[in-house]
C-alpha cells in the first residue's frame, strides 16, 4: 500500500510538474510573441523615422539649391548684362574708329569690291550658259517660234543655273559652318571684337609688315580661333 501511495504521489508530482512546464513554455511563448511585436514596432517606427528625417533633408537641400540657383543667375545676369553692354561699347567705338581708319577703309573697300566681283563672275558664267543654250533654236529655225524657244530656253537656264549655284555656295557654306555653331558664342564674340579693334587701330602698322587684306586677316583669325576651340574639345 506504502509503494503504490508513493507512486500515486511521485505521478501526481510529476503530473503537477508537467503542468507547470507546459504553463511557463505558454507564458515564454506569449513573452516572445510580444517581444518580438514591439521589435516589428520599433523597426517600423525606426524607418519611419528614418524616411523622415530623409525627406526633411531632402526638403531643406531643394530650398538651399534653389536659393543658390537663384543667386547665382541673380549674380550671372548682371555680369552678363555688364559684359554684352561692353563688347556693345566696344562695337560702337571700333565702327566709329573704322571710319577714320585709312588702311582698314581700304582693305573694307577692296574685301567688297572682290566679293562683289566673284558673285558678279558667277552670275557672269550662269548668264553665259545661259545664252549658249538659248542659241540652239536658231540652228533649226529663225522665226518667231524659235524666238519664244530662245527666251524660255534663257529664262529657264538662268533661273536653274542661279539656283543651282545659290544652292551650292549655301551647302558649302553650311558644311563649313555647321560643326562650329556651338562656338558662337560670347569667348568667340570678345575675340572677334579684339580682332576686328586690332585691324582698326593698328592696321596701318600691320599692313608696314605684312602685304594682306586686313579685313581677310580678322576673318581667318577668327575661323582659326573657331576651329582650335574645336579641335582642343
Amino acid at each position: 500500500m506504502k509503494l503504490k501511495k508513493a507512486l500515486n504521489e511521485a505521478a501526481a508530482e510529476v503530473s503537477k510538474g508537467k503542468t507547470e512546464t507546459a504553463r511557463q513554455i505558454k507564458s515564454l511563448a506569449v513573452e516572445k510573441e510580444k517581444i518580438k511585436k514591439q521589435q516589428e514596432e520599433f523597426e517600423k517606427l525606426k524607418a519611419d523615422e528614418e524616411k523622415r528625417i530623409k525627406e526633411e533633408a531632402e526638403k531643406i537641400t531643394a530650398t538651399m539649391r534653389a536659393n543658390l540657383e537663384t543667386e547665382y543667375r541673380s549674380k550671372f545676369a548682371g555680369i552678363r548684362n555688364v559684359l554684352y553692354g561692353s563688347i556693345a561699347y566696344g562695337i560702337i567705338c571700333t565702327v566709329l574708329a573704322a571710319t577714320s581708319a585709312e588702311a582698314f577703309k581700304i582693305d573694307l573697300e577692296a574685301f567688297l569690291y572682290n566679293a562683289g566681283s566673284f558673285i558678279l563672275w558667277l552670275a557672269k558664267i550662269v548668264l553665259t550658259a545661259a545664252k549658249s543654250v538659248s542659241e540652239l533654236p536658231y540652228f533649226v529655225d529663225n522665226g518667231l517660234g524659235a524666238d519664244i524657244i530662245h527666251w524660255i530656253l534663257f529664262l529657264a537656264v538662268t533661273a536653274v543655273g542661279g539656283g543651282c549655284v545659290f544652292i551650292l555656295i549655301c551647302w558649302v557654306s553650311i558644311k563649313i559652318l555647321l560643326p562650329y555653331t556651338d562656338y558662337a558664342d560670347v569667348y568667340t564674340a570678345v575675340f572677334a571684337l579684339t580682332t576686328l579693334a586690332v585691324a582698326v587701330f593698328l592696321g596701318d602698322n600691320i599692313r608696314l609688315g605684312l602685304n594682306v587684306n586686313l579685313v581677310l586677316l580678322a576673318l581667318l583669325a577668327n575661323l582659326a580661333f573657331v576651329w582650335a576651340r574645336y579641335k582642343i574639345r
